[in-house]
């Protein structure tokens, strides 16, 4: 990309990833855009008219620019955290143009959470998976589109002038640094403790989407 995109990718919400919403009845997936890196254990989805809840289907870190894949449940009652709960007060539904290689297919309904003041992001930019320096997919919301759903257009690609992802969990780092147990490891939320365990403190920590 030229100035002009590195100077649109800088001015962007940058999303920290992807968590793709798995309906048990082969519906369309919904793509949630997270902007946290502590992925939820579960997500409820109040936002089309009913609720459904969806849970993670691995523990860990979020691997950068991979989805987050989450598989539809009944109940919650088994989660050993609570989940975060979407709701149209905080999140709004949005469409993204040519979003395959993001979301997996081209009608995956959106979900993204409203900036500081209650409104759409006017520009956006989402970690794309890469095999060198990170890159990140970024996108223009339409000020011509209407209320009920938002559709964001290409800007571009824009490749991360510092940063790597690490190697061994795919965590990414500002700088180059080798893989350390603030990274966590797979089937961790920290390394060191094992999953649900009193010093895993992240399990019980309050967290939004």
């Amino acid at each position: 990309m030229g100035v002009t995109g590195m100077t649109r990718a800088a001015e962007a919400w940058a999303a920290k990833g992807v968590a793709v919403l798995m309906p048990a009845d082969s519906s369309a997936e919904v793509a949630v855009i997270l902007q946290v890196e502590d992925a939820p254990a579960g997500i409820v989805l109040e936002i089309f008219g009913s609720e459904q809840l969806y849970v993670r289907m691995r523990n860990g870190a979020l691997v950068f620019g991979l989805v987050e894949p989450y598989r539809q449940r009944e109940s919650s009652s088994r989660l050993e955290r609570g989940p975060a709960v979407l709701t149209t007060d905080d999140h709004y539904v949005a469409r993204f143009a040519d979003s395959t290689t993001l979301f997996g297919a081209q009608d995956t309904v959106v979900v993204m959470p409203y900036d500081e003041s209650g409104r759409p992001h006017p520009l956006v930019s989402i970690p794309m998976a890469s095999l060198q320096r990170p890159r990140r997919a970024v996108f223009r919301l339409d000020e011509n589109g209407g209320a009920d759903e938002r559709v964001y257009t290409v800007v571009g690609e824009s490749e991360l002038d510092e940063g790597y992802t690490c190697p061994v969990c795919g965590k990414y780092c500002e700088k180059p640094e080798p893989h350390t147990s603030a990274h966590g490891v797979p089937g961790h939320y920290s390394a060191g403790a094992r999953p649900g365990r009193v010093e895993d403190d992240v399990r019980s920590r309050p967290y939004a989407v």
